[in-house]
Parts: structure tokens; C-alpha cells; sequence
């Protein structure tokens, strides 16, 4: 069973090999990844280490926003993929009394990332864009219901996309 606790600097140098690791750089970018979230880290912005019998397994970085939705990525360590990881993440982040108040989490899925497109089919995610020019279409997946159409992603995060880069814009990672 996964635990999540909050990331902390301590846990930089566990972690950071993960972005050594060529998909994960070719997805979310460099091991700046995970010092740039620890340093938003706050009311609205969580930065959760997945443990595993106290080991770090993967990385979820949480963004809530005013309209109780959250955008979300996650990192897997590329030892431990293909292992469930992902799937412990996301029930431990629907699961958490702290997320209990948020009624859509989404994320956006890049081109070709086939593991994080069925790792959000598998718990209901619905597509709720086309691809945009940018190679990325947007998931979602309301706590009651089915996401609203027409469909947009929270203002900061559409303001980050339009500035284009890696590791700016949230997105499911397997």
C-alpha cells in the first residue's frame, strides 16, 4: 500500500536520479522538475512522495484551484513502472480527506504517452479536448457527474501552456 506525504528538500537527492532517466526528461524535463514544485509548495500547490514501505516510488504534484479543481502529474520512479504505482497514486490522492473538497482533477497528456493515457481511462477520466497544437489533449474526471463542455483548464495553468516548455504545463506521467 502506498502512503503520501509531503515532499521535502531532504528528498531531492532520492528523486532526482529519476530525471536522469531518458523518458522521464523526455516527458516532464530535468531534476529542476521537483525543486521548482518544492518551492511553490503551499495552500494550493502539494508536492506528495509516494512511499512504499518507506521507500520513495513516485511523485504526485497536486495544483487546486479558487474553482475546486485540481490539475495533477506524476512521476514514477522508472525502477518501480509498470508495477501499479500509478494506479496506488491516484486511488491515495481520490482517497485523501485533504483533497475531499475538490470536484474535478485533470491533467493533460502529451502525444504518444500511452501508459498515462490508460492509466486515466482506468479510473474514468474523460477526454475533454482535442489535441491541441501544443501535442496535448486534457483529461478529466468530476467527483459527481461528468465534466462541463464546453471544457477549460484552470486560467494560471492555460497561462503557463501558452508560454509552451517542458515541465510547465501538469500532466500524468506513467
Amino acid at each position: 500500500m502506498i502512503a503520501l506525504r509531503s515532499l521535502t528538500a531532504a528528498d531531492i537527492g532520492s528523486i532526482s536520479p529519476w530525471f536522469d532517466d531518458d523518458e522521464t526528461r523526455h516527458w516532464l524535463g530535468d531534476s529542476s522538475w521537483p525543486i521548482k514544485g518544492l518551492k511553490l509548495a503551499g495552500p494550493n500547490r502539494h508536492e506528495l512522495l509516494g512511499l512504499v514501505d518507506g521507500n520513495p516510488v513516485g511523485l504526485v504534484d497536486i495544483e487546486v484551484g479558487p474553482d475546486a479543481r485540481a490539475a495533477f502529474a506524476i512521476v514514477i520512479s522508472p525502477s518501480m513502472r509498470g508495477q501499479g504505482i500509478g494506479v496506488q497514486m491516484i486511488e491515495a490522492c481520490l482517497a485523501a480527506a485533504r483533497f475531499a473538497e475538490i470536484s474535478e482533477w485533470y491533467a493533460a497528456v502529451e502525444r504518444g504517452k500511452v501508459a498515462s493515457l490508460q492509466l486515466l481511462q482506468r479510473f474514468g477520466f474523460a477526454r475533454v479536448t482535442n489535441e491541441g497544437p501544443d501535442g496535448f489533449s486534457y483529461f478529466a474526471r468530476r467527483r459527481f457527474g461528468w465534466p462541463v463542455l464546453p471544457w477549460r483548464p484552470y486560467e494560471p495553468m492555460r497561462e503557463r501552456a501558452a508560454r509552451g516548455g517542458r515541465g510547465k504545463m501538469p500532466t500524468a506521467a506513467g
